[in-house]
């Protein structure tokens, strides 16, 4: 498909709404002005609940070709969903990463579909202090708040000089948590100085992460420019999700990102 879209020069890219997500758009922002300095960790924790107080009741039929081998790999968590976090912690560490390593528990819905969680998931670049973990559970209840699927995440950027929390994206956990800790759905961070700043002002709606990134691809193809995420760096957030199968295959063994050539 990449030699074909060379070939005959059209555009292509891959769609990925997560990073059209308005607080990542902000939170990159600060990272690309230098608020923070380097990354150096990113901590990416998300819940999932099979019941919350609201949320779109999602009968497991629908779900029947993500728990396929042939059709998912048998890992509606890490390698689906996966896709789009993996891609989120590759752009907020800022370099490439060298490997992964995965533990993964064992969590049966309704005590007989096995689920892919709770798995806790390593990111290293080779300089070994730059890191990111995703850390994924499912539960049978959770006190949340959600207009799609019962599901949020929470995401913790720290950098050389400062961090940056970003609570909410898939649902409303947060929304009505106010001043209190971990923080209302917005971004909060704290500079070189000290000084805590946050933008809770801000469009947090999951769905304006669909429409944003719908916007850009046509918006990119009328001003003839790059549009994200290209297809070549797909790949390689591809190469991650496999390696990361690998990885739970293999006794929870790390894996290098340059060894994945095709399947897990």
């Amino acid at each position: 498909m990449i030699e074909a879209t060379k070939k005959n020069k059209v555009k292509f890219r891959i769609f990925e709404n997560f990073r059209f997500y308005p607080p990542y758009q902000f939170a990159m922002d600060l990272i690309n002005k230098g608020v923070i300095g380097k990354t150096e960790r990113v901590d990416y924790r998300m819940w999932n609940a099979l019941s919350s107080l609201s949320g779109w009741k999602v009968p497991l039929s629908s779900w029947k070709w993500r728990f396929s081998e042939k059709g998912n790999y048998n890992s509606p968590q890490l390698f689906d969903d996966g896709y789009h976090k993996h891609s989120m912690i590759s752009q907020f560490l800022g370099e490439p990463i060298d490997s992964v390593l995965t533990w993964q528990g064992n969590f049966r819905i309704k005590g007989v579909l096995k689920h892919d969680t709770p798995s806790v998931v390593i990111y290293s670049c080779k300089n070994k202090s730059h890191y990111a973990t995703w850390n994924v559970s499912v539960h049978k209840f959770m006190p949340m708040e959600s207009n799609y699927y019962a599901s949020d995440e929470y995401v913790e950027i720290v950098g050389e000089k400062g961090a940056i929390f970003i609570p909410g994206c898939t649902g409303s956990f947060f929304e009505n948590c106010g001043s209190s800790a971990p923080g209302q759905a917005g971004v909060h961070w704290i500079d070189e100085k000290g000084k805590w700043h946050s933008n809770t002002e801000m469009d947090t709606d999951w769905m304006s992460s669909f429409v944003n990134c719908s916007r850009e691809f046509i918006e990119g193809i009328r001003e003839d420019r790059e549009i994200e995420l290209n297809p070549m760096e797909a790949r390689y957030i591809l190469k991650i999700g496999l390696a990361i199968l690998r990885s739970v295959r293999n006794n929870f063994k790390e894996i290098k990102i340059k060894d994945i050539r095709d399947a897990p």
